[in-house]
């Protein structure tokens, strides 16, 4: 859903922080609703607000396409928002490497994505998740997906799942 996202692939240094904000503002305004309409209920979200500042934001400042300025915008902006949400009880991480991840973004099939299958930055991503996941202090659970394909695979779909609830019951 996010708008700059098209214009993000197509010119990253001009939309880099804007599709930063933008999904930073999302995941927060999702947490927001999400607290409000369940009350402690349990929850899962598809991405992180940290993975956005710590993977992409990050990979973002260090290509080149967001200033030493806007990365510091972005991380204060974090910062601020992450004292006021509830850290996640568990940290699910569906892992997988490049040549998955670049299968499964032609499988995709977004015009716009296209450039990531031939790009570093994919390769780049994939480092920063590495690094940010070993660095990670709270309840983790790691699945490896190189060999599940849970979108077009329900059998697959349900083995993560089933992976998880055994993982949650220990939590």
């Amino acid at each position: 859903d996010n708008p700059f996202l098209e214009d993000f692939y197509n010119d990253k240094k001009s939309f880099a922080l804007k599709s930063q904000i933008y999904f930073l503002a999302d995941k927060i305004d999702k947490m927001y609703k999400i607290k409000k309409e369940l009350n402690h209920k349990p929850v899962v979200l598809d991405r992180s607000i940290y993975e956005d500042a710590f993977v992409f934001a990050s990979n973002l400042y260090e290509e080149g396409n967001m200033t030493a300025e806007e990365y510091k915008l972005y991380m204060n902006t974090f910062e601020i928002v992450k004292g006021r949400i509830v850290e996640p009880d568990l940290m699910i991480y569906l892992k997988a490497d490049v040549e998955t991840l670049k299968r499964r973004i032609e499988n995709r099939g977004r015009e716009f994505e296209k450039e990531l299958v031939s790009s570093v930055y994919l390769e780049n991503l994939n480092k920063k998740y590495d690094e940010w996941i070993v660095n990670y202090d709270n309840e983790l659970f790691i699945i490896d997906t190189n060999n599940l394909d849970f979108v077009n695979n329900k059998d697959d779909m349900y083995k993560i799942i089933e992976m998880i609830e055994g993982e949650v019951l220990y939590v």
